[in-house]
């Protein structure tokens, strides 16, 4: 059992265009997430997402594809893990109200029950 958040990218793919001087990955990757998280944010669905990153040669540099590979690679896992934490931000802002609706109600009910407690005292 997961009990971390990990993004799993799949084999990147590259486009390369010496003339062009560019050098494009395309990245496919799920992320995964520990069981309960699975199954309360994501209803247990297994989602694909895709990332693009371009490396670009500059003038005066001389095109090298292993370095734009790289560079491609680097931009597209950025946008990636950029995208998983936005979400994960939205998911989290979500659960943080939901823990203080909960919260609310447990201390409501801790005083009701005190109260009554203390209401049936008096006739004992």
């Amino acid at each position: 059992m997961r009990n971390d958040i990990k993004i799993k990218f799949e084999e990147p793919k590259y486009e390369v265009n010496p003339e062009k001087g560019t050098v494009e990955c395309f990245l496919r990757y799920e992320v995964l997430y520990p069981d309960f998280l699975q199954s309360i944010f994501f209803y247990g669905e297994k989602i694909y997402f895709y990332a693009h990153g371009v490396a670009k040669v500059n003038s005066g540099d001389i095109f090298d594809e292993n370095i734009g590979k790289k560079i491609s690679l680097a931009k597209a896992e950025k946008k990636a893990y950029d995208k998983v934490r936005k979400r994960l931000i939205k998911k989290w802002s979500k659960v943080a109200n939901t823990l203080n609706v909960v919260g609310n109600f447990i201390d409501k009910a801790y005083n009701v029950i005190d109260h009554n407690d203390q209401y049936l005292e008096q006739w004992k």
